[in-house]
């Protein structure tokens, strides 16, 4: 049985927008921010106190 998910992968063009989006406007907090090369971060986002996260992944990163 599945308890909760720690993290669901979210594929979308720009990760600045989508950073100011969950944060601003939804009110999530920013978990983790850490580089992973040039224009792309690992950026894990979720409600504060919650077990379960995104992970904001740049679109660019899928070959398909």
């Amino acid at each position: 049985m599945i308890n909760y998910i720690a993290t669901v992968g979210v594929y979308v063009d720009d990760q600045d927008a989508a950073e100011k989006f969950w944060t601003e406007k939804v009110g999530f907090e920013v978990k983790k921010k850490e580089s992973m090369g040039p224009n792309a971060n690992w950026l894990e986002i979720g409600p504060k106190d919650a077990q379960s996260n995104l992970v904001v992944y740049p679109r660019s990163m899928m070959k398909n």
